[in-house]
């Protein structure tokens, strides 16, 4: 389910859900979340298929999810 491509947002003002597409060019770039990723984090090192699974994120949300990958890493190195 994670891996679904988003095509509308939904929302409501008051009862009947109103869909809104989401344009395709609103992505952000591969370097762009290289970027953020090294500077949230410069112990955890991603690679290049990890950042490309944020690529279609919103800038609003890269950060919180950034940040929950790499303590969801360090975790997994903790209990090897």
């Amino acid at each position: 389910m994670a891996t679904e491509i988003i095509k509308n947002f939904w929302y409501t003002k008051f009862k009947r859900p109103v869909s809104e597409p989401i344009p395709a060019s609103k992505g952000i770039s591969l370097d762009t979340v290289k970027y953020a990723a090294s500077r949230i984090d410069p112990d955890v090192k991603f690679t290049d298929e990890a950042c490309a699974k944020l690529v279609k994120s919103t800038k609003s949300i890269l950060k919180y999810c950034i940040k929950g990958m790499c303590g969801m890493g360090k975790k997994k190195i903790m209990l090897h």
